[in-house]
């Protein structure tokens, strides 16, 4: 093989959802990156195509066939209201000692000056700016704004077109609505659920759902997540 040459790498992709479409579309935009099946819990699913590509399995099956079938696995399932799915199997693949990857689309803006880990979903559309640290296991999805020096803790999903001002901090385990917007300056706890469309004007606590404009708790769920 020729020096210039590169070496494409193997991925499963673990989900078959909506989110997994615009994962893979971004997937393919990189020509070094080859997807080689899908595995999702869904038996009804085994074998069959899904956009092309054979689910070969459930997720846990990934134990098998690494490192010799792929190089790494990208978690393409997406979230409705808390980010337990995500986390669960992302805590798996860690504990197996399975390479993550991240996708991040070429119609992303990420700072040279921002730092980002492993597993990082970044779709078409988002701004990531100076200063910004993202977490492990982050989902950005589309049209997202992050603001210069905001801090996105580990398994944080952010829904189509939240809006993140300067220096906020949205600690793990938390789910934002599409077209929140959190203030500047604001710390969001951990295990967070904040409603479509919100606007945080002030902190949150830990294990809350809030909503509305300006966005309230509900006291019902924090009674229930608190648990």
């Amino acid at each position: 093989m020729k020096n210039n040459e590169t070496i494409m790498k193997k991925i499963i992709c673990i989900g078959a959802s909506g989110s997994t479409k615009v994962i893979f579309d971004i997937i393919r935009e990189n020509r070094e990156n080859r997807i080689i099946g899908i595995l999702d819990d869904d038996e009804s699913l085994y074998q069959n195509e899904f956009i092309g590509i054979k689910v070969i399995g459930k997720a846990t099956d990934i134990v098998s066939l690494y490192p010799d079938k792929f190089d790494q696995a990208i978690i393409c399932i997406g979230a409705v209201k808390d980010t337990y799915n995500r986390k669960k199997i992302y805590e798996f693949l860690k504990f197996n000692n399975i390479k993550v990857g991240s996708t991040i689309s070429k119609y992303a803006n990420i700072s040279t000056n921002a730092i980002t880990s492993s597993g990082l979903i970044a779709m078409p559309g988002v701004i990531i700016n100076s200063g910004c640290i993202i977490g492990e296991n982050v989902f950005i999805n589309t049209g997202c704004i992050v603001e210069h020096d905001c801090i996105i803790e580990d398994n944080v999903f952010l829904s189509p077109g939240v809006i993140l001002s300067g220096s906020v901090s949205v600690k793990q385990n938390s789910f934002v609505g599409s077209g929140a917007i959190i203030s500047t300056g604001l710390e969001i706890g951990e295990n967070v659920t904040v409603g479509a469309g919100s606007v945080v004007v002030k902190n949150i606590p830990d294990s809350v759902t809030i909503f509305g404009n300006p966005a309230h708790k509900n006291m019902i769920s924090k009674m229930i997540r608190g648990k």
